[in-house]
């Protein structure tokens, strides 16, 4: 009895002990919490018999309390994960000596990025147009090796969008491309560009663009300086030089329709030269083949003429007076012919000189082909008055009649007579034999025969209504013309065996190219009936100017010399397109 009394006791002391402290209690409904990426919300149950704390919490969680006292619910929440790592903490709940931890962890983001097109692609002359995709991403963006030959709306951006993309013009013709990057997080989705080749146009053409011309055109120039100007008609970028330094360019490049100048420089000897100008653009090429004519010397006599001075001159143009036909007068020396009283009929007749067409090989007058590499410069002219093309070649010191063209006939002849002789002084004489074949209509052959014969038979002073002018040479020319049924098969049947002499009259004067006057008269010689006469007047002021200077070279003609002389020929060459000449 006396034990369990003693037992009693001693349990009541024990527990009204002040000293006992209640055991303490920190435990958690979870210990791991995984969050997705997106922002979410869970929660954990803190059971506790004290106060606790929450520490280490990141920034990008939220707990609505970090500090409490007993049992509690904790609401915790993640924000988006910005990023697609995965992301962790452990945030430690304490109390007194006393911890635990929760770990916490968060997926990463998953990005998602897809285009509405993988290619495009623009046409060379895209012009205005423009081309739109779509980007749908979830995430921010950028775009990334943008070629230079195109310009996007926008470059980077942090949602889905609409991304519109101009391109510049192809300038070659070859097609371009370029791999476009498009970014998102670690995803990455490529677009093609594509643009197609352009068809390139390079070519020479006339000024105001209304014509073009072959790959190859000849640009000439005679021995004085000159400037040539050619217009390139282009829808691309394009590159030119020149393979001599006496052809300058006024530029290396141009875009499109451009002018190119080329500067001409003086050329001081007597031998011709040429020279290549190529313009390029991608793997095309056009030429300009450029030949200069050689000094050509001359003799002082103030009674001549010659080629330097007065062979036609492509390029020039003259108005001359149609006037009634004037008695020649008379041949001899040191004569006075005096055509001061002129009447005028016409005012108005057009002369022209220009090079014939060029196919960039070959030069064509009426009939006749003339190589490029077998002609001399400046040596083919094409005489145009009053609607018939007279063709001209400069060849042995003469001046050559190749034939004649206009609506209604086409002329060729073989052999060919001289026009003129270079050079020519009182008494020079010539006399030859020609043949001719036409063609009338188109259908209707015909051949012709005869002789020409030329002569320098007078010297003196002409007075003109202009005034009066000393140093004049007259040069007659007689030309007798007769059909040749024989010549050809099919050739028309002469009706009568009647021969016509067509005789002419011109007067040079010393300082003018072209005559100041001629006559014309033609005659049937069986009765002496005339066919027709008439003469032309070209006033001296009008004509183009003859310039003298070190490109023209002066020597002391001979003593006791008659007749032709023959010097070297020595010439040069023009384009076949419409040039500004200087």
């Amino acid at each position: 009895m006396k034990r369990i009394l003693f037992a009693c006791i001693a349990i009541c002391f024990f527990a009204c002990s002040p000293d006992r402290e209640p055991e303490t209690v920190l435990k958690l409904s979870t210990t791991d919490i995984v969050f997705s990426a997106n922002e979410e919300t869970q929660s954990f149950t803190i059971e506790s018999n004290e106060a606790w704390v929450i520490t280490q919490i990141p920034e990008w969680l939220n707990i609505d309390s970090n500090n409490g006292k007993g049992n509690r619910k904790i609401t915790i929440t993640a924000k988006a994960n910005p990023t697609e790592d995965e992301r962790s903490a452990t945030i430690k709940i304490s109390i007194k000596d006393k911890s635990v931890e929760l770990r916490i962890r968060q997926l990463g983001k998953n990005v998602t990025l897809s285009l509405s097109k993988t290619e495009i692609v623009f046409p060379a002359e895209p012009g205005t147009e423009s081309i739109s995709f779509d980007i749908t991403v979830n995430e921010a963006w950028t775009i990334n090796n943008i070629p230079e030959w195109c310009t996007f709306t926008a470059n980077k951006g942090n949602e889905s969008t609409t991304v519109t993309i101009t391109a510049e013009k192809n300038y070659i013709d070859a097609q371009r491309e370029a791999i476009v990057h498009v970014k998102a997080g670690s995803k990455t989705a490529e677009l093609m560009l594509k643009q197609e080749a352009l068809d390139i146009i390079l070519q020479f053409s006339n000024m105001d663009l209304t014509a073009s011309y072959p790959e190859t055109i000849e640009v000439s120039a005679y021995s004085d300086a000159a400037i040539r100007q050619v217009m390139i008609r282009s829808n691309t970028k394009w590159a030119v030089y020149s393979d001599s330094e006496w052809v300058a360019l006024d530029k290396n490049s141009g875009i499109e329709n451009e002018s190119l100048t080329l500067n001409i420089a003086e050329n001081n000897n007597e031998a011709s030269r040429s020279a290549n100008v190529i313009i390029s653009a991608g793997s095309k090429s056009i030429k300009i083949i450029v030949r200069q004519s050689g000094l050509i010397p001359v003799f002082s006599d103030n009674y001549q003429i010659n080629e330097r001075d007065n062979a036609p001159h492509i390029g020039d143009e003259l108005l001359k007076r149609q006037v009634e036909y004037v008695d020649p007068g008379s041949a001899g020396e040191n004569i006075t012919w005096d055509f001061s009283h002129l009447q005028f009929t016409n005012n108005d007749y057009q002369v022209t000189y220009t090079e014939p067409p060029f196919d960039g090989t070959t030069y064509i007058m009426g009939n006749s082909r003339f190589d490029i590499s077998q002609t001399p410069p400046n040596s083919l002219i094409v005489c145009t008055q009053y609607g018939t093309m007279y063709y001209f070649q400069i060849k042995d010191n003469q001046l050559l009649e190749v034939g004649h063209e206009n609506p209604a006939t086409i002329l060729d002849y073989n052999p060919k007579p001289a026009e003129e002789i270079y050079p020519s002084y009182y008494n020079t004489y010539y006399k030859s034999d020609y043949k001719s074949t036409n063609l009338y209509s188109g259908t209707v052959p015909g051949a012709t025969k005869g002789y020409k014969e030329i002569k320098a038979d007078g010297y003196g002073t002409i007075v003109l209504p202009a005034g009066t002018y000393a140093n004049a040479l007259r040069i007659k020319y007689v030309k007798t013309i007769q059909d040749d049924p024989d010549a050809i098969e099919g050739a028309i049947t002469v009706v009568s065996e009647q021969i016509q002499e067509y005789t002419i009259y011109k007067w040079y004067v010393k300082g003018y190219r072209y005559p100041v006057l001629e006559t014309h008269r033609e005659i049937n010689l069986s009765d002496n009936s005339e066919v027709f006469s008439t003469a032309f007047y070209c006033p001296p002021a009008e004509q183009p100017n003859l310039k003298t200077g070190k490109t023209q070279t002066i020597i002391s003609k001979p003593k006791n010399v008659k007749g032709t002389i023959k010097l070297s020929h020595k010439e040069s060459v023009l384009p076949i397109l419409q040039l500004k000449r200087k």
